[in-house]
């Protein structure tokens, strides 16, 4: 990752490379992120005149770099020693894998940077492991979910570029042209305001960290296990509410708030280790319920136990008073996301 200050073009003697990133590629892509967050990714509030709510914009906005990062990990040739390869100009971001886009994609299509549907997938399986991750979706939704989300921010249009012998693959995210205005010229939020803002931008970066950090420690409950710590809440969440009713793919996808084809890909792997089968019922044959396999039923007691401790670790030494507070917080925080 190379910064250029004063742009690569008009002062490239001006830079600032950036250590290397390694490790696996979920470690390479959090490391990226964070650092994207960290250092990068700016937002900025302008008062709307005759409006309470002001308008609040990124440079970047988050989940679009999110996904042209991981598309550029899931797409390079790791038989290749070419990195991935990221260039902040002043006025964009330039994202580079190699190779680049398979020749099934016409170069009209790549112009046009609105979907791009391959004839072949170069890892297949580790865009399955992503998908698990929820990292990715699949479905060749990496591009339409980058441009939605630059729209979402009133940012440009993402553009792709490649050569013509298709060596390297280069996205370029323009930033929000609000950021390229004078801050003179922008009416920016008050003392008040500013310090409001900073100090919600500070919980957010502390919540984000706390999140990753429990991510962290409910894994190695599961870490000398066969299944993952996904997979264990999920079989988890099907022993206890078996108990009252049938499971479907629709309740997963409820419970753990992603969408249907992550869920599709995570059965399959429950289902490919045998810890799980569908059956179609009786009165719909449409309708498949998810049910427990012997397998599950032998381990039935580790899983349950794995889960409650790691539960009541996170609880240790926390006042009654303060659980009932948590729950009004975490009970408020699902309707905000719901809205």
């Amino acid at each position: 990752m190379t910064s250029f200050p004063k742009g690569s073009i008009e002062n490239p003697s001006i830079s600032e490379d950036f250590p290397n990133i390694t490790g696996s590629v979920p470690q390479m892509i959090q490391a990226t992120m964070e650092r994207f967050r960290n250092l990068f990714i700016r937002e900025k509030v302008i008062k709307v005149p005759n409006q309470m709510e002001a308008l609040r914009i990124f440079n970047y906005p988050y989940q679009a770099i999110e996904e042209a990062v991981v598309n550029a990990f899931y797409h390079r040739d790791y038989m290749s020693y070419e990195p991935v390869t990221i260039e902040i100009e002043p006025d964009c971001i330039n994202i580079m894998n190699f190779p680049g886009i398979d020749r099934s994609i016409s170069e009209k299509t790549i112009a046009e940077g609105k979907r791009f549907v391959s004839r072949y997938y170069r890892n297949r399986r580790l865009g399955e492991f992503l998908k698990e991750l929820e990292l990715s979706e699949g479905h060749s939704s990496g591009i339409p979910t980058i441009q939605e989300e630059l729209a979402k921010n009133g940012s440009p249009r993402a553009e792709f570029f490649t050569d013509e012998d298709r060596r390297a693959m280069r996205i370029k995210i323009p930033i929000h042209l609000a950021f390229l205005v004078n801050n003179n010229e922008i009416t920016t939020s008050d003392g008040y305001e500013k310090a409001t803002n900073k100090l919600s931008k500070k919980k957010m970066e502390q919540y984000d960290k706390m999140n990753r950090k429990m991510q962290r420690h409910f894994a190695g409950y599961f870490s000398d296990s066969q299944l993952t710590c996904i997979q264990g809440i999920v079989l988890h969440y099907i022993i206890v509410e078996n108990e009252r009713r049938d499971i479907f793919p629709k309740d997963l996808e409820e419970f753990l708030g992603i969408k249907g084809s992550s869920v599709t890909s995570l059965i399959n792997n429950l289902e490919q280790g045998g810890y799980l089968r569908r059956e179609s019922l009786e009165s719909d044959g449409r309708y498949k319920k998810l049910v427990l396999t012997e397998k599950t039923k032998e381990i039935q007691e580790d899983i349950v136990r794995r889960v409650y401790d790691y539960m009541h670790s996170m609880f240790v030494g926390i006042p009654e008073e303060h659980l009932k507070i948590f729950e009004s917080v975490i009970r408020q925080m699902a309707k905000n996301a719901d809205k």
